[in-house]
């Protein structure tokens, strides 16, 4: 059995890796045109959310050896509002633009080789959800259907095939999981530990978001079995310390540049273009605002794509957001008195908590109703939706992980035909350098 789930999970890999090429194949790459959704509104991206910043920030890598700033009030902010990011990503975007020969950024002809990277990162990331849930479940049906979800759900598939630090956040903070939940059920081990610090600290190196596996780290050392409380404390405080000293250098740097560690108050003095939500609460009533948030939300947590722009059909949305809360049930449901299998819940419900909390937080100052923003929780999520089909199917377990990744595939299959069209209808520059 354990083969045949390997084979499987590999198989889902690979596919994940191949739908995302498919989506960095029909998606346009600096290419401007026209927001229907949004008021008819011209821009001179309409691809993949930030990709053409993302991918300039790189470019500028290569062309000036240095790593960009960010400058408030900067006639050309539009073409650098991400270089406030954290380094890792776009280090290792530079490295690969340059091996694939597509070390000019800016022309047409590079985006699909760098949008290749993620594809493969993803992929990676969707390994690293089979590892969570096998290692932290040791249920091998729970492995595959997280695996199923994780490699399957379009938005993170529509991700891994755009040019974001997204991808790799997702991959480093689901990895860490992993390792996290294999030491809770397995014991402390240096090799094991040790990776989920140095996985912590390359995530801060990602994106700031990362901040949240901090506190599940600290928590998942405190649950540890068979070690002291004294020895616990003392190894959660040293271990966080080790993800920080990591990050340490880009963080000592912001703090001088910025004045700030986490170049926080630069991004909110360029980041004035956005809605903000204080007026639109003004505007519509804290209730509205909220219930439209997290409704789109949830709807681009399955895949709106372009920028907020081609939306599925309601009906599916309200489907697949139902089937979502059941399955949020299950795993709630699924708990039973079993401390280990306990400690893996806890560190993973910890985890999706503090990026929900984040996400809030975000959306109470700007309206930011992206399902991309709470994935990197999506090993934790996956690996609930796999207690939870494990828990109602039972014996039905194969069949239903069946029909789910059906569902799922069909449904990137026909997102991936309906794009171009939808593209061509609004695309009016082809090209934008």
């Amino acid at each position: 059995m354990l083969y045949r789930t390997h084979t499987w999970i590999v198989f889902l890999v690979l596919l994940h890796f191949l739908l995302a090429a498919g989506y960095a194949k029909v998606t346009p790459y600096r290419a401007g045109g026209v927001l229907y959704s949004q008021g008819q509104v011209e821009v001179n991206d309409l691809g993949a959310p930030d990709e053409r910043q993302h991918a300039n920030y790189i470019g500028h890598l290569i062309s000036n050896r240095s790593f960009p700033i960010l400058k408030p009030g900067d006639p050309n902010l539009y073409e650098s509002y991400q270089s406030h990011q954290p380094p890792l990503f776009y280090l290792v975007g530079a490295a690969w633009a340059q091996a694939t020969g597509a070390a000019d950024t800016s022309s047409q002809s590079a985006g699909f080789p760098l949008r290749l990277l993620n594809a493969v990162v993803g992929a990676v990331a969707v390994l690293g959800v089979s590892k969570l849930a096998l290692w932290g479940s040791k249920n091998e049906k729970v492995a595959l259907i997280a695996t199923v979800f994780a490699a399957l759900l379009p938005m993170n598939v529509a991700l891994s095939g755009a040019v974001s630090n997204d991808p790799l956040l997702i991959c480093l903070c689901t990895w860490s999981l992993a390792f996290m939940a294999r030491m809770l059920r397995e014991g402390w081990s240096a090799r094991i530990g040790i990776a989920c610090p140095v996985l912590a600290g390359l995530a801060l190196l990602t994106k700031t978001t990362a901040l949240a596996l901090l506190p599940t780290l600290f928590l998942s050392m405190l649950l540890l079995p068979k070690e002291r409380l004294a020895r616990r404390m003392s190894m959660a405080f040293g271990l966080c310390a080790l993800s920080i000293a990591i990050a340490a250098p880009w963080l000592i740097r912001n703090q001088a540049l910025y004045g700030d560690f986490f170049a926080i108050r630069a991004f909110n003095e360029a980041f004035t273009g956005n809605p903000k939500a204080a007026d639109l609460i003004a505007r519509m009533g804290f209730a509205e605002y909220w219930k439209q948030d997290l409704y789109a939300t949830m709807c681009s947590f399955f895949g709106v794509f372009g920028y907020w722009e081609i939306w599925l059909d309601p009906m599916v949305y309200n489907l697949m957001g139902t089937v979502l809360g059941c399955f949020f049930v299950g795993w709630f449901l699924s708990i039973r008195p079993n401390p280990q299998l306990n400690r893996v819940h806890t560190v993973n419900g910890l985890f999706l908590a503090l990026i929900v909390v984040l996400f809030i937080r975000f959306n109470m100052q700007y309206f930011q109703a992206q399902g991309r923003y709470v994935m990197p929780a999506l090993g934790s999520i996956a690996f609930g939706v796999g207690c939870a089909v494990e828990f109602f199917s039972k014996r039905r377990t194969p069949l239903v992980c069946a029909v789910l990744g059906v569902v799922l595939f069909g449904l990137n299959a026909y997102v991936l035909r309906m794009l171009p069209g939808e593209f061509a209808a609004r695309v009016t520059k082809p090209y934008v350098p």
